[in-house]
Order: C-alpha cells, then sequence, then structure tokens
C-alpha cells in the first residue's frame, strides 16, 4: 500500500498502481449504518464511480440520497488520494444514481500540493467516534474555522450551529422517537447491526458507545442489546460542537457533492487531532430535517450534521470493518 514515505519523485507509481490504490483508499470512506454502497470500475487512465443499489437501506433513504452522499465521500477519498500520489485529475459528475455518479481520470503528472499527502493518509486513521467528547474543553475556533474551511464552496453550504444545539437536540430526539416506532427501520438495524451475514460490513458494537445522558443524544444502535459496547466515560458530551452541511437544491448532484464535503471535513478534523461522527438521523425524518434547516442563515437542504470534539483520553475507537473493495478488472 502506498503511503506519504513512498509518494513524491523517488518510487512515484504508474497509473494503473495509482487508480488501483485510490479505488482501495475510497473503500476507507464513511457511509450509512457502514454499507459501502459503491462500485469502482478501473480503465486504463480512470476511475468510475457507480452506486451500489443493493445496499440502499430503504426504511431511511427512500430517494438515494444518503447512499449517494456515502458515494460522495468515496469519491473525495479517490482523487484526494490521487492528488498525494502526484496525479493530475479532472472530475466529472454526471450523478445519475441509474448509471454512474463520476468519474475521475489521470491526465499526467503534478506536484503534490501542501499537505495533500497528509490529508490522504488521514484516511487510514480517521474513526467515527461516537463516545462523549473530552469534558470541558471545546473545540478551538481557529479549528472549526478551517473545517469550514476545508468543504464550503459555491456549491455547499457549511455551518457551525453549535451554539443552538438544543435544537439539533429536538430534532435527534424526535428522529430517535419516530424510528424507533417504525418496523421497517427496526428491520434494517437488526439487519446491518452486528448481523452475522454481514462480517466485511456494517455497525459492530464494539463501535457504539453504551448509552448515556447526552446534551444532543446520538442513534442507538445497539437497540437494547447492551453487549460489547465502548465505555462512554464521564461528561455528557456537553463539549462537542455540531456542523450542518447543506446545499442550495436537493438533488443527486448535490447529495454527491455534500458526501465529498463531508469527507473532507472529517479527513480535515483527523489531521487536527479531533475526534467525529456523521449524524444522518436528524436528516433522515421529514420533520426533524425541516428543524435543522430553519438553524441555518440562508434557505438551504440540509444533507448531513457532523459532530466533531476534543477526543478523550481513552484511546483511538476500533474501525468498522470493509469489505474488499468491489472493483471491476481494467478495460483495454
Amino acid at each position: 500500500m502506498l503511503t506519504a514515505a513512498s509518494r513524491g519523485p523517488v518510487g512515484t507509481p504508474s497509473t494503473q498502481e495509482a487508480l488501483e490504490d485510490a479505488a482501495v483508499v475510497a473503500g476507507l470512506a464513511p457511509s450509512i449504518f457502514n454499507s459501502q454502497p459503491w462500485s469502482w470500475t478501473i480503465g486504463p487512465d480512470t476511475l468510475t464511480l457507480r452506486p451500489d443499489l443493493s445496499r440502499q437501506i430503504r426504511a431511511i433513504d427512500p430517494r438515494c440520497r444518503l447512499l449517494t452522499v456515502s458515494c460522495g465521500a468515496s469519491l473525495h477519498h479517490a482523487y484526494t488520494e490521487l492528488t498525494a500520489l502526484g496525479c493530475d485529475t479532472t472530475v466529472t459528475r454526471p450523478a445519475d444514481v441509474d448509471g454512474h455518479l463520476a468519474r475521475i481520470t489521470v491526465a499526467g503528472t503534478r506536484p503534490i500540493p501542501a499537505a495533500a499527502a497528509d490529508l490522504a493518509d488521514a484516511a487510514w486513521f480517521r474513526r467515527t467516534d461516537r463516545r462523549p467528547f473530552a469534558p470541558g474543553t471545546s473545540v478551538a475556533p481557529g479549528m472549526i474555522q478551517k473545517l469550514l474551511d476545508a468543504a464550503t464552496s459555491d456549491r455547499v453550504l457549511v455551518e457551525d450551529v453549535t451554539s443552538r444545539s438544543e435544537f439539533v437536540a429536538i430534532a435527534a430526539t424526535a428522529a430517535a422517537d419516530i424510528e424507533l416506532r417504525n418496523s421497517a427501520y427496526q428491520s434494517a438495524l437488526r439487519s446491518w447491526i452486528e448481523s452475522p451475514d454481514r462480517i466485511q460490513e456494517g455497525v459492530p458494537l464494539s463501535t457504539v458507545a453504551r448509552r448515556m445522558k447526552r446534551r444532543v443524544p446520538v442513534r442507538d444502535f445497539a437497540a437494547g442489546r447492551g453487549r460489547g459496547q465502548l465505555e462512554s466515560g464521564i461528561g455528557d458530551d456537553a463539549s462537542a460542537s455540531y456542523l450542518v452541511v447543506a446545499t442550495d437544491d436537493d438533488n443527486p448532484a448535490d447529495w454527491l457533492v455534500s458526501g465529498e464535503a463531508v469527507s473532507a471535513i472529517l479527513l480535515t478534523a483527523t489531521r487536527l487531532g479531533l475526534g467525529s461522527s456523521p449524524m444522518s438521523d436528524v436528516v433522515e425524518v421529514p420533520g426533524a430535517r425541516a428543524l435543522i434547516r430553519s438553524l441555518l442563515t440562508r434557505p438551504a437542504y440540509p444533507q448531513l450534521v457532523i459532530r466533531v470534539g476534543v477526543p478523550s483520553d481513552r484511546g483511538i475507537p476500533p474501525g468498522a470493518p470493509r469489505r474488499t473493495p468491489l472493483v471491476e478488472p481494467p478495460i483495454g
């Protein structure tokens, strides 16, 4: 596997090696219920991203919105790795959920931008940390600004809504109440959480923090099973910050670029030594999503909320399993 130590003029990989490596790194991206709903096709100088619709979680994602956001995160991981390998790339985004979502084309080499290798390497160290963050230690404003700068663009709005986190709490509580009464949701939860049928995917309970009273509740992945979970530690998570990723429109192209923004925030947070966990429950239920939308400074559609904070001193949480990359063989 190519890492920061092997990047650069010495040992520069071939285009095929770089594309294969990028496809592996793309598989490290976060996804809804760790469903990893993507497939990649390698061409002579291209990587083509397609959605794996067999992994759509209909109970919470009937339009494939969260599936496409997940694919956008995988896309960002892929071209971030290629940039760190010195590849000159272009990205096209048809955002066709029934066809292909995006294609990365390598058109030669280029100087490696400053910090590109660090950002790409962060993909290997990023973990979803659902435990409470260190009590009494908020994220410094300068770090929050770096997270906002990493992802805000003319297509994506990212806003810090920490000062209105009581409304995030209301949205999360309402979403949980509605979803836990939904039999289809309960079935999906059982299918993707600690399922014996999903060895390289899904959410193992070893990555889920035990339930505790929090200022803003997080999804109860354990659903009362209460075994094999991470110790939550002390505090009520009051030091967490909340970023909303939103777009002006609400179509597959917007979902895709939202996922790219989510990846940029999470990798940047990892580089800064921060913990993070995506929150999709607050945008899965229409009423909760409308409340999150009301927190924004301009009309926009929330696509995800990201919880960030200073990690506790309880070590790095376990990583979620990854399946063997679903990569079709080179064409030509």
